[in-house]
């Protein structure tokens, strides 16, 4: 009884400690044993045991007596559960310290652990460590043959505490785990990174530390996040500092699903500093999405930014799509209506070209226009405009606002020669109405006639003649109408003038006839037309260009066939040396190459004016037919260099095929060539694409030339590191073969500057490492006292690993160069949040740009500058 008295004492006290809502029944033992169990069958048998019933009952008086009856707390029954592990599971302290009270137990037993972690009480899987719990124990194996030898917690097949309570999003028991030796926690963290809670994120990433090592297929944890986790992870790993924010953004706007949650991540992007690249709003504009466009833009510094083809401003895109929405965005910023595009035509134009099918977005720009006479930066203005795309009623009601019809651009040009461009007949006859001079030239001599023939406006060219245009008029030059319309492939016109009396045999001052002008345009009509009419197909020009050779400068095979079959002469050499065969090659044409290519083989060591061969020209034309063709006969052109000294060997050894480069050492081609500059063979293969072609280089001239410098003091290894393709292979082939890797140019800038501030290509941390394990000197200065880290800090293409690498390798934070600038200065002007972020983090000077931050930010984008500010 004592005993029994003991026992319950302790029920009763854990039990109001606890706050445990407990039964105890009065009456015997045997009248309360006998609710769970008959006294019959074996006490620690069956199915569900009576000491489980009663402990599911919270019947304390039961458990107290059925322990005295014996029963087993670690037996089970045919459910599988225990007393214990039902207490476990349970999060119930209190019945487990009854209980396990009541033998020497064993807690080292994966269903304890198990049930434990179930049971969600992070106390008790403390409590089950420090009798002996394996913290890294396998509480699970799910694969059919059970091996001697466990895999770790990677393997699939296993449950591990840590991984159960990961999957469980156990917060505080992670926490547990984690301070008592659990192994995986940056695993997990990569593993569950976007179905874990945040609790459990942040318990695993207290034991990691920095989140900027770990990454997800090669990619950081914040850029593997930003195509798909919810916008709390995102907001966790961006308080982490835990990748590139600049290229989670772009990660997210590429793969992210359009739902609800995406205009959200890009908020918490866009405040977290990243900058909005040219590439991210083109692709918000092919996707129609102007709501993202629109935040994406006010976090622009400026309105400036361009297609990623280089052709077109993003306004003129934002036009291209018909986004009335981002055009509006962008014309209340500012929007230069008047700058133009690669093809030469405005914003305003492009807009008035598609004002019958968008009238809405075109009168946005009519209204930014305030005086009716107002002109571009080519002096053309809203009337020469409506004239030059033939729209009669625009123009009438320019005209009836005061348009000036007498006004002229900046080439001299009349609204009668734009509205000779447009073919719109009203307005040609308004202004000759009104006085225009049909007989008026521009400064290139040109004539409103010559504009009608050059975009092909074949009523309109009639008209002008009815009304007495010179058809014989020529330009600067001595261009008439009729080589303008053979240049632009006109062969209606054409007909026009010749039927008119035009010699189709007349030619401008340089002695190119209308011929040539037809036969470099390739327009096989108007060729043929002027072959039926006599023209001699053999003639050349004043600098001895042949027919021939013009009809080489197209694409149009046929028209080369024409002429040879009309006696075109494939030997006509002009004053600079170049046969046809010449500019087929550099076309890249193999069938017309061969077809005008001289028979007697004459063109054998040909070299060119510019010092350039055959071979050069053939690499440009890029066809490998052709250098083959050109090559196998010509081995004496391998060598041979251009006026700046380039050889073919060093044009191949960047831009060529390796197992023509190969083929070419074969024949004898100088490996260790120099041009004009001192630049060697190695290191134009050092700067090319294919890193084949340097390891072919370095066979064929072993380690000598390794350490060579052109005439600006760079070497081979600088060309591999900071050029457009900085392939890992080429750094590392050079650093295997002895590269100086403190070898620094004319100006002090080291081969480490040179890598870490590549502007061209993406720089990454793995690279730098290896810079850095050759013995890279992190604290070198060029000759302005730039160090490595504040290259690295200032480009956007160098990833955070890389600032990371430079302190391990112990680069000065807080460095200044010659004008007093320091490494975060040059962080807060290369736009970069993370690297700001980091250097503060590893205790860079605040007081070093605090008095200068508003100057720094002055050409940075709103939400950058923002973000930099709450840092301060």
């Amino acid at each position: 009884m004592k005993k029994s008295a003991l026992v319950l004492g302790s029920v009763l006290a854990l039990t109001a400690v606890a706050g445990g809502v407990w039964v105890m029944n009065g009456g015997s033992d045997k009248a309360v044993i006998s609710v769970y169990w008959d006294g019959k069958t074996p006490l620690n048998e069956g199915n569900e045991l009576a000491l489980v019933k009663a402990l599911k009952a919270k019947d304390g008086k039961a458990v107290e007596a059925l322990l005295k009856k014996g029963a087993d707390v670690e037996a089970k029954g045919e459910d599988g559960v225990s007393a214990l592990a039902l207490a476990l599971s349970l999060g119930d302290e209190v019945t487990f310290a009854l209980l396990e009270q009541s033998k020497t137990i064993n807690f080292n037993q994966p269903d304890f652990m198990k049930a434990a972690i179930e049971g969600g009480n992070a106390a008790l899987v403390h409590t089950l460590l420090k009798k002996g719990a394996d913290v890294n124990g396998v509480l699970e194996f799910k694969g059919k043959h059970r091996p001697d030898e466990m895999p770790g917690y990677r393997d699939a097949r296993i449950m591990t505490p840590l991984k159960k309570a990961v999957f469980e999003n156990k917060a505080e028991i992670v926490k547990v785990l984690l301070d008592n030796g659990a192994e995986g926690a940056d695993y997990f963290l990569t593993e569950r990174l976007t179905e874990a809670d945040i609790a459990t994120l942040e318990a695993l990433a207290q034991k990691i530390g920095n989140l900027k090592e770990l990454s997800v297929k090669g990619t950081d944890l914040l850029s593997f996040a930003a195509s798909a986790a919810k916008p709390e992870v995102i907001a966790f790993l961006l308080k982490h500092n835990a990748g590139d924010v600049h290229a989670a953004l772009m990660r997210l706007l590429t793969y992210r699903d359009k739902n609800n949650e995406y205009a959200k991540a890009v908020e918490m992007f866009l405040r977290a500093g990243a900058v909005p690249t040219d590439e991210a709003l083109e692709m918000m504009l092919n996707q129609q999405n102007t709501v993202v466009f629109d935040e994406l833009q006010k976090c622009r510094a400026t309105l400036e930014g361009k297609t990623k083809d280089g052709e077109k401003t993003l306004f003129s895109y934002a036009l291209e799509m018909n986004d009335l929405k981002a055009v509006k965005r962008f014309l209340e910023r500012g929007a230069d209506i008047w700058a133009k595009d690669k093809d030469g035509v405005s914003a305003i134009y492009r807009a008035l070209l598609k004002a019958d099918s968008e009238p809405e977005i075109f009168e946005l720009f009519a209204d930014k226009v305030k005086d009716v006479n107002e002109s571009g930066y080519d002096g053309e203005t809203l009337l020469m405009m409506y004239a030059k795309k033939g729209d009669y009623e625009r123009y009438k009601q320019t005209l009836d606002k005061g348009g000036d019809v007498w006004q002229k651009d900046n080439s001299g040009r009349t609204v009668l020669m734009y509205a000779a461009l447009g073919g719109n007949l009203k307005i040609i006859n308004y202004q000759l109405y009104k006085g225009d001079n049909l007989g008026a030239v521009d400064n290139e001599g040109k004539t409103a006639l010559t504009y009608a023939a050059e975009s092909g406006q074949t009523e309109a060219f009639n008209h002008l003649i009815e009304k007495g245009a010179d058809i014989f008029a020529v330009d600067n030059i001595g261009k008439n109408a009729l080589m303008t319309a053979a240049e632009n492939g006109w062969v209606d016109i054409v007909e026009i003038l010749i039927n008119k009396g035009e010699s189709p045999a007349v030619a401008d001052k340089n002695g190119k006839s209308v011929l040539m002008y037809a036969a470099k345009k390739g327009d096989i009509k108007t060729v043929t037309a002027l072959l039926e009419r006599g023209m001699a197909a053999n003639e050349s020009d004043k600098d001895g260009v042949s027919v021939l050779s013009y009809a080489c400068q197209s694409d149009n095979f046929d028209v080369v066939n024409m002429l040879l079959a009309h006696g075109g002469d494939i030997y006509a050499v002009d004053k600079k040396g170049y046969y046809p065969a010449v500019f087929a090659l550099k076309n890249g044409n193999k069938d017309m190459t061969r077809k005008v290519w001289p028979a007697n083989d004459s063109m054998r060591d040909y070299t060119l004016d510019n010092g350039r061969t055959l071979l050069m020209y053939a690499l440009d034309g890029g066809n490998y037919d052709l250098i083959n063709f050109v090559l196998r006969p010509r081995r004496g052109l391998i060598n041979r260099k251009d006026n700046q000294g380039v050889s073919f060997m060093m044009l191949l050894a960047r831009d060529g095929r390796p197992e023509v480069l190969r083929e070419v050492l074969r024949m004898y081609g100088n490996a260790r060539a120099r041009d004009n500059a001192g630049k060697s063979v190695l290191m134009y293969a050092a700067e090319g694409e294919a890193g084949v072609n340097l390891v072919t280089i370095l066979k064929a001239i072993g380690e000598e030339d390794i350490a060579v410098k052109d005439k600006d003091g760079k070497t081979a290894l600088m060309y591999a590191v900071g050029g457009k393709y900085n392939l890992a292979v080429k750094q590392h082939l050079l650093l295997e073969r002895g590269a100086d890797v403190n070898a620094a140019d004319k100006k002090g800038k080291s081969v480490l500057m040179y890598a870490v501030g590549n502007p061209m290509a993406r720089v990454n941390a793995l690279q730098t490492e290896e810079l850095i394990s050759y013995k890279a000197d992190v604290a070198l200065k060029d000759e302005n006292g730039k160090t490595a880290l504040m290259y690295a800090v200032e480009n956007l293409q160098a990833e955070m690993g890389v600032v990371e690498a430079l302190l391990r390798a112990g680069a000065d934070i807080n460095a200044k160069d010659n004008n007093g600038v320091s490494v975060l200065a040059y962080a807060v002007k290369g736009n970069d949040i993370g690297k700001v972020r980091l250097l503060l983090e590893k205790g860079a000077d605040k007081t070093s740009v605090q008095n200068s931050l508003d100057e720094l930010l002055k050409e940075s984008n709103p939400c950058f500058a923002k973000a930099v500010k709450e840092l301060f």
